[in-house]
């Protein structure tokens, strides 16, 4: 499932894992802790969480990117959600 992103305020994500997703930085800068290793991302720098490995995402703001989620039903929202 691709996903499109733009972040107006710093954001963390805490730790936690899913199946396997692969992104593209379009603007701005991020920082990705994948399994205790830690890379900066910036514009036109692409990146694979492989699945199951626990990251953290650190993302500032301006940031725009596109992420592919190997999950297809990740973002959808379950019928008891909704209500």
């Amino acid at each position: 499932m691709p996903m499109f992103y733009e972040i107006e305020h710093f954001v963390e994500v805490p730790e936690h894992k899913h199946g396997a997703q692969w992104g593209v930085v379009l603007e701005g800068e991020m920082e990705l802790v994948i399994e205790g290793i830690a890379k900066i991302y910036r514009r036109g720098d692409t990146y694979f969480v492989p699945s199951g490995a626990l990251h953290i995402a650190r993302i500032k703001a301006g940031y725009k990117g596109v992420d592919v989620f190997a999950d297809a039903h990740r973002y959808e929202i379950k019928e008891n959600e909704s209500e």
